[in-house]
């Protein structure tokens, strides 16, 4: 857990570490997290970047994210996410959360996220999964995945969806 302000070389660790987890918390000085971050090294992430109980402005680029091709948790909480989740997702066979919130702190609205990617459906193992707020649906085929048991989502159009609650 790391708390403070994150010094550029953090990024740049060089280790023989086999499992790689990050964890942001509240008071976390982050303006952007690099690309370098997603790493098939990479297990669980969790920036839940936090400001007096608020998001804070936090800027991942969601096209990355299958670069962590072993992750098997990915929880992002902030402000200032771009790109779209990747068409590739589904080779991320170790997934099993992926949670994606963004809020407009001026409106208290979910920030467009992008469409979710038909291929969410091969991420075999995924057990949870929270988008808000999506352009498009999930895929129906998500209810066949063998250990889902929770999928909700945000489309801002559509409203809110809970696929699954088990």
């Amino acid at each position: 857990v790391i708390k403070g302000k994150i010094p550029d070389e953090f990024w740049n660790i060089k280790c023989g570490f086999r499992l790689f987890t990050v964890c942001f918390v509240e008071n976390a000085d982050i303006n952007k997290v690099p690309p370098s971050m997603w790493t098939p090294k990479l297990r669980t992430i969790e920036l839940d970047c936090m400001a007096n109980g608020q998001p804070a402005y936090l800027c991942t680029d969601l096209s990355n994210i299958s670069k962590a091709i072993d992750a098997e948790t990915i929880t992002l909480h902030g402000k200032n996410f771009s790109g779209q989740l990747p068409d590739d997702i589904g080779k991320m066979k170790r997934l099993k959360k992926l949670e994606i919130n963004a809020l407009d702190l001026k409106t208290c609205t979910p920030i467009e996220i992008g469409p979710c990617p038909a291929s969410i459906v091969e991420c075999e193992s995924l057990e949870y999964l929270y988008l808000a707020a999506i352009t498009n649906t999930i895929p129906d085929e998500i209810i066949y995945l063998p250990n889902i048991k929770c999928c909700e989502y945000i489309n801002k159009e559509l409203g809110y969806f809970c696929l699954i609650d088990r």
